[in-house]
Parts: C-alpha cells; structure tokens; sequence
C-alpha cells in the first residue's frame, strides 16, 4: 500500500513540474528562442509570450545585442547561468535576425485592398489569413509580407503580434489600465525592474518600450500594416490604448507565442 502511495505522489510531482505555473514577467524558452510572458489566466500555465528581439540591423539592433551579451556576461559573474547556457545565448544575440526590406506601398496597395477586409486584431488569425491569401495568389511570403515569414522563423506557432496582443502587453506593462497611467519619467525607468526579476527580460522591456512596434491589423489599405507610435507613451498616457498608423522612423519587431 505504501508503495502504492508513493508511485502515486511522484507520479502528481512530476505532472505538476511539467505544468509550473508561469507568472507575468517570467522569463522562458520556447525552442531555444529567448521569451518571457506578459499574459496569463487564472490556472498560470496558458498565456502569451513574447520574444525578446536578437540582433537585426534593419531596426538598429546591434548597440541592443552588444548591450544584452554585457547582461548575460553579468549574469555569469554571478552564478545565475551556466557555461553552456551563456554559449547559446551569446549565439542567438549575436545571430542576424531576418533582414527585412520591404516592399513600397504602391506595389503592395493592390494586396491590402484585397486582405484589409480579411484581418482583424487577433494576431494568430491574422497570420492564418496572410498565409492563406499568399497561396490563393501565388506570391512568397517572404517577399511580400517579410514580418510574417520572419515570425515563422522562429519555429511553429510564433507570429506577429496584433493589435489585440499589442494592448495585451500594454496593459501588462503598466499593470492594468486607468486615468493615472501617465507616468513620470523616473516610474518609466523602474518600469522594467517592476516587472520581470530576469535582467534578460528587464533589458528588453527598456528597449522595446522605447520606440515603436509593428503590428499585423489593418484598418485601411493606405495605411497597410500598422506601427505603433511611441507604443507605450500614447498607449499607456491619456491616449491608451489608440493605434497610430504609418509613423516614420525604425521600428522593433517582436513575436508572440500562445502557450
């Protein structure tokens, strides 16, 4: 009987190992690709994710990377990673993320007018929906669409991050929305530390929360797909959660993951 008892609770420890509860902020792996997570429900253990961004000369990485390796090289120091976990995450920051160019808008007006009727905020749809219609017209996603391809890049189940995910993460950032989200620049600064015991994640939130992201809806063909301007300043402040479109200037990319 007491053997019994004891197979039954390794059995209950090993499944609830396999099934931790993430919380927000926490930083995971999912095939070797850096993430952490900024939506959770109730159980922890589904959610999304979010890619911390590798080196990409496109969108001005490379000061980003050179600036992670330093993390990771402290992190070291200090006993948090192992010799083989410091190789791998030396190579992925150092590795050249997709290179993007894209298209000018007047080649690619033709295909928004047929697909802005087909997207929506959802993320994941959206990246069904630009898959489906590349095959309908026989065009490579990786030449019309590069911020999709570079998502399936990643490996299986990634995508580009909507406008639904985008205000997911928003409101993950500030901790829930309200009319005193206008911070000051000092509460902007601790933001990161807030939010993630990782120094990885910390780093990343700085930088992505500094400028812009690109989103995959679309609400009008001549706007095409849509950047976020100053995301979580206009985001986060009197304007929350407003989209602003086709703003100038670079752009990071991140991509999302359902868990």
């Amino acid at each position: 009987m007491n053997r019994i008892f004891i197979t039954f609770a390794l059995i209950l420890i090993t499944c609830i190992g396999a099934n931790a509860q993430k919380k927000l902020g926490d930083y995971i792996e999912i095939n070797g690709v850096p993430a952490f997570v900024f939506s959770i429900d109730q159980t922890g253990e589904h959610g999304l994710a979010m890619t911390i961004p590798r080196n990409n000369h496109a969108f001005g990485l490379s000061k980003y990377s050179k600036r992670m390796i330093k993390v990771i090289d402290k992190m070291s120091e200090e006993g948090k990673l192992s010799s083989e976990k410091v190789t791998q995450l030396k190579e992925y920051f150092n590795s050249q993320g997709t290179a993007i160019v894209f298209k000018k808008d007047k080649e690619l007006r033709p295909l928004y007018t047929e697909l802005v009727g087909r997207l929506s905020d959802n993320g994941k749809v959206n990246a069904e929906q630009v898959d489906a219609f590349c095959k309908e017209k026989g065009i490579s996603l990786k030449d019309f669409f590069p911020t999709f391809y570079a998502a399936k890049e990643q490996g299986e189940g990634w995508f580009l991050p909507g406008e639904k995910e985008l205000k997911d993460f928003a409101v993950f950032y500030v901790g829930g929305l309200g009319k005193d989200n206008g911070f000051g620049a000092f509460k902007w600064a601790k933001q990161p530390k807030i939010k993630s015991d990782n120094e990885l994640v910390q780093e990343a939130l700085t930088w992505i929360t500094r400028g812009q992201l690109y989103s995959s809806s679309m609400n009008v063909p001549k706007a095409g797909f849509r950047k976020l301007a100053w995301t979580f300043v206009k985001l986060t402040t009197k304007n929350y959660l407003d989209i602003y479109d086709r703003v100038s200037g670079n752009v990071d990319i991140c991509f999302v993951y359902e868990f």
